[in-house]
């Protein structure tokens, strides 16, 4: 599993590029599993409520005017997907021994621009 993308104050506090390694944990799924018809639909259904569904405890908090609301300008946190979604995957497979797997170590480039405006724009090297 790895992030999209990172949190704002994570990309304006760093001098220069962001490193970053992925994946982060990774799961073996037996292959039989795998193309199991059900284990696809499922994982699609999952996959598709995450990219829709907006998880109050998964999202940026901040106070303003003494209340705490929730903050439009930054990204979700992923941990439904790198803890909730591996620990599901792991309960099914098994994590991949560290020698199995090729990291992939990236200086990121992001860039947030905020200044004057109501939500920041984000430009994303994807």
């Amino acid at each position: 599993s790895f992030e999209a993308s990172f949190p704002n104050d994570e990309i304006m506090a760093a001098e220069g590029r962001v490193a970053c390694t992925f994946p982060g944990p990774a799961i073996t799924i037996p292959f039989s599993v795998w193309h199991d018809p059900l284990f696809s639909h499922e994982l699609s259904n999952f996959l598709s409520h995450m990219n829709r569904d907006k998880l109050d405890k998964a999202q940026a908090h901040t106070k303003k005017a003494k209340s705490n609301v929730t903050e439009t300008c930054d990204i979700p946190d992923p941990k439904y997907i790198s803890e909730l979604l591996v620990g599901i995957l792991r309960g099914i497979g098994s994590l991949t021994l560290i020698e199995d797997v090729h990291f992939v170590r990236k200086r990121i480039g992001d860039n947030v621009l905020w200044k004057n405006a109501s939500l920041p724009w984000r430009q994303l090297p994807v």
